[in-house]
């Protein structure tokens, strides 16, 4: 049925007019109602779901299935529904404000072609299904088009595929949502997840064969990337956002599970939130943590087999922005080139290893409130900053080990804020090095202590570099703590006996033994 120049498919008359054989129609397709598609289909725009009024009007359904292939093509406008001039070889799921649409293209070679470009969710809600081995493709791809807009969609099981040669917002004005699932795929390029102010873009790529794979860079500028059991995202550059204001969002990336991957061939800029845990991993040639003007950045690796390796350097914080980079419960982060922590960044860790050279111009902490910690750096560590530890009793104190050389300068903090008081002659065994020492305690500009014990006073402290006793470290800055009551069990100011870390605080250390990445690095062990 022809009406105004559009061609419009109501009821039986679509599955009558498909049921004999190929339909070519230089006309729209535009849908109020729910229609399939099983035959081969060539149409001049593809309206479904509009708030209008007349045959045309209402909710609607499409559905693609047994191979068939929907063509969208021509050129130039078709006419305008609800104030929306829209193009001929363009797709619209959703198109009004109150109107919704979905489509589902499902099964082997069935095919949905956009000439142009496709908006699922454009001033309504829209929702996309491709699954089991179907197929849709377009120029420009949007969910969630404009202000007050929704659109969800749902790439799932092997061979499915969305792809998108030009431009690609999940959230472009409105709300965007994309679930790619079981081996689903999207291709696409120029990708962005919540584009514009007010607008938010959540995408989750799950399970083994999942993929987002992209010719172009990939911002997470006001919502969520999930990359989960397997998943797998890959893109040139890689940007996480980060904004100011009571109204702003952030970009977030989870990257969790065994053998999920995010995968930048080029750079990777935090100035959002990053997350690599539980086995996951993110790759990238330089990377930087908050290093942009009034950027606030943080990156946390935890778990065992948790990576994040950076090819070039990493950067962490500036004098512009703030970085913070934790390191945890066996998470590993790797930089061939080095690593250097800004002025206004920091580096904390509790049972992580760092694989890399460090320079340190702001702050290095280790552990949290809760408990001490241990942090591993394989390589050579340089710093001017600050090196922070909390120390909890004779046993339980924060330890950091460097493999390489270690160059003694700025300032040095010890926090007693949950330490009651020592005994006599305790010691703290606190830097352990496996190469060579430059300087002395004396070197430290400063050696502040926080939130000390009745009695105390700097005049009861010792200050030595020992032999460690640790196997692949050969020298220990130690602290004594002198003269202060008389009982208990005092180590010896000579005693290599290194204290117990807290449970739980040696998984980074195991960790570091399996690295293989450096072979300049020690074997770590307390044995």
């Amino acid at each position: 049925m022809k009406n105004n120049n559009q061609l419009v498919y109501t009821g039986a008359l679509l599955a009558a007019t498909l049921a004999f054989g190929q339909v070519v129609q230089a006309a729209p397709l535009i849908l109020g109602g729910n229609q399939t598609i099983s035959t081969d289909t060539a149409v001049e725009g593809v309206v479904i779901g509009n708030a209008g009024v007349g045959p045309t009007g209402g909710d609607g359904s499409l559905t693609v299935n047994n191979g068939a292939t929907l063509m969208n093509s021509g050129s130039g406008f078709f006419g305008s529904i609800g104030g929306v001039n829209l193009l001929r070889s363009n797709g619209y799921i959703g198109l009004n404000a109150g109107s919704a649409g979905v489509a589902t293209v499902a099964g082997a070679n069935s095919l949905w072609q956009n000439l142009s470009g496709l908006s699922v969710g454009f001033n309504g809600q829209g929702t996309l299904n491709i699954a089991d081995g179907g197929k849709v493709t377009n120029v420009g791809g949007n969910l969630g088009s404009n202000v007050g807009s929704t659109g969800i969609a749902t790439v799932t099981g092997a061979g499915s595929l969305w792809q998108s040669s030009s431009s690609f917002r999940v959230g472009e004005y409105g709300q965007g949502m994309l679930n790619i699932a079981d081996g689903g795929k999207v291709s696409s390029a120029g990708n962005s997840i919540g584009y514009y102010a007010g607008s938010t873009g959540n995408v989750t790529v799950t399970g083994t064969g999942s993929l987002w794979e992209s010719s172009a860079g990939l911002s997470v500028d006001r919502g969520t990337l999930n990359i989960e059991n397997g998943g797998k995202v890959t893109n040139t550059g890689g940007s996480i956002s980060g904004f100011t204001g009571s109204s702003a969002t952030s970009g977030i990336v989870t990257v969790t599970g065994q053998n999920s991957l995010w995968q930048n061939s080029t750079t990777l800029h935090v100035s959002g939130t990053l997350n690599v845990q539980d086995g996951g991993k993110v790759t990238n040639t330089v990377g930087y943590i908050g290093t942009g003007t009034n950027a606030t950045g943080i990156a946390t690796v935890t778990g065992a087999n948790s990576l994040w390796q950076n090819s070039g350097a990493l950067t962490v914080g500036s004098s512009f922005g703030q970085g913070t980079l934790n390191i945890e419960n066996g998470g590993v982060v790797s930089a061939t080139n080095g690593v250097t922590i800004g002025s206004i960044g920091s580096l904390s860790g509790n049972g992580g290893t760092l694989d890399s050279d460090v320079i340190n111009h702001g702050l290095i902490s280790l552990g949290s409130s809760s408990g001490a910690g241990i942090l591993a750096i394989t390589g050579d560590l340089s710093s001017d900053g600050t090196l922070a530890f909390d120390i909890f009793g004779p046993t339980v104190y924060d330890q950091l080990f460097i493999g390489g050389d270690f160059t003694i300068d700025g300032l040095l903090t010890l926090d007693f804020s949950s330490f009651l008081q020592p005994v006599a002659d305790t010691f703290y065994d606190l830097i352990h090095v496996g190469g060579n020492i430059t300087g002395t305690w004396g070197n430290f500009d400063d050696i502040q202590f926080l939130n000390t014990f009745t009695g105390f006073n700097s005049g009861l402290l010792a200050y030595s570099i020992v032999d460690s006793g640790i196997s692949g470290y050969g020298q220990t800055l130690r602290l004594t703590v002198a003269g202060i009551g008389d009982t208990g069990n005092p180590g010896e100011p000579g005693d290599n006996t290194v204290p117990e870390p807290a449970s739980g605080l040696l998984i980074g250390l195991g960790g570091l033994a399996m690295l293989m990445l450096r072979r300049r690095s020690p074997r770590i062990s307390l044995a």
